[in-house]
């Protein structure tokens, strides 16, 4: 059942509206030593005092304030406010949108506006609550607070006391000076020195990068960095990554988690896995927080990673081929003299002088001559015939017969030649 308020109750609510007015402008503007102890949200981020003026949601009393100077960097803020009404001197009050939001700006123009508070309970005078646990906001110069329930016939007077903004990182952290890859071996691929935040939905994982890795058998091994050397008093336990192998944008393979990089030291490099097998090129990797989700950012940055190859290829080794050296034949040629073919001896007329001994000449008988006309042969007495018994040898040379013009051959009566016997 919810009470009206009496035409009492409005009084001192427009009193109490008006001191407050008084006090607010003395507190407001901006961020003081005064308005931080004010301030009930804790310490560890950028405070900003607004006001304790209550603003009410009816038309009789303010409904907004600011703006307010300030100065707010780009980045990720988990982002807090301080409602604030007197309820311990109004115990008779029941107000049940009791209810602000507030808004930022540069330069004029809106960055951002934050979810509505919860409506402050009549039994508290002062509550915290977080409005957005985790938010990347642009670069601010002001913010204005507005009641979130205007136009009603309820004051539902509250004053928005303060608001709290809480980096979990900045968007795009400097990259540290020192980061750089230790690994060597096999292909290496360098990733990033920006940290990856596991409760950063934009800032979880990295990538994809472009790579050219043939498909083979590897073994994979990560580095992870974090500059803990200036962050002495950071306990996070779980700074780990994976990575992820793409082809062609499909996923071929996650590694296992690297291991929690410690806080003594700013560099870890681990094999995570041996002897993974690729069956097709690898053309993307992926970087990822290995606890993302979780309301710790477990900062850590995926510096690099390689692949070393343990494919054996069957490649043949090369042949050199030695061009002919063969030592030409150097052996002397034979230069014997062929043998002259045998030419055959010019067959040489024989010069024998045939045997030219006269045969003893028979004994002839000298015949009758019988008379031829026109010749008379005077009757010749012929010595006696005296019978050699040696016989002289000698060259026979057979003269062909040769007819010697004018001698006259003495002829037979047959016609033949009459052998002439010739005396030595």
């Amino acid at each position: 059942m919810r009470r009206r308020t009496s035409s009492t109750g409005l009084a001192f609510y427009l009193i109490m509206a008006l001191l407050a007015g008084l006090i607010g402008s003395v507190v407001v503007g901006g961020p003081s030593s005064q308005a931080t102890s004010s301030c009930p949200l804790p310490d560890g981020g950028k405070i900003v005092f607004l006001t304790d003026q209550s603003l009410v949601g009816w038309s009789q009393g303010p409904n907004s304030f600011g703006p307010v100077s300030v100065n707010i960097d780009a980045g990720l803020y988990r982002v807090m406010a301080a409602s604030y009404d007197p309820h311990s001197a109004k115990p008779d009050q029941v107000q049940t949108g009791e209810q602000w939001y507030f808004e930022g700006y540069k330069n004029h123009a809106r960055t951002f506006r934050m979810p509505v508070t919860p409506d402050l309970p009549e039994s508290q005078d002062v509550a915290t609550y977080t409005v957005a646990d985790r938010m990347e906001l642009a670069a601010t110069d002001a913010l204005t607070a507005f009641h979130a329930n205007t136009g009603t016939d309820e004051p539902n007077s509250v004053a928005p006391l303060c608001v709290g903004f809480y980096p979990i990182e900045t968007a795009q952290p400097p990259v540290p000076t020192d980061a750089f890859c230790p690994l060597t071996s096999g292909i290496v691929v360098e990733l990033t020195s920006a940290k990856l935040l596991a409760d950063s939905s934009d800032r979880h994982s990295f990538g994809p990068i472009a790579v050219s890795i043939p498909a083979g058998t590897y073994d994979v091994t990560l580095a992870s960095f974090d500059d803990h050397n200036n962050k002495p008093e950071q306990a996070q336990k779980q700074e780990q990554w994976r990575a992820v192998a793409t082809a062609n944008g499909s996923v071929l393979w996650e590694s296992p988690p690297i291991a929690d990089l410690p806080e003594g030291q700013n560099y870890l490099t681990q094999l995570v896995a041996g002897s993974v097998v690729f069956g097709s090129d690898v053309t993307g990797v992926i970087a990822q927080h290995a606890h993302a989700g979780i309301n710790r950012p477990e900062s850590v940055a995926p510096i690099c990673m390689s692949f070393v190859s343990l494919t054996t290829t069957n490649t043949p080794e090369p042949t050199t081929t030695i061009p002919n050296t063969t030592i030409p034949d150097t052996t002397i040629p034979d230069t014997t003299v062929p043998a002259t073919p045998s030419t055959p001896e010019p067959t040489i007329p024989d010069t024998t002088i045939p045997d030219t001994t006269v045969p003893a000449t028979p004994e002839t008988t000298t015949p009758t001559t019988t008379e031829t006309p026109a010749t008379t042969v005077p009757e010749t007495t012929s010595p006696p015939t005296t019978t050699t018994s040696t016989t002289t040898t000698t060259t026979t040379t057979t003269v062909p017969a040769t007819s010697t013009p004018g001698t006259t051959v003495p002829r037979s009566d047959d016609g033949s030649a009459v052998d002439i016997e010739v005396l030595d």
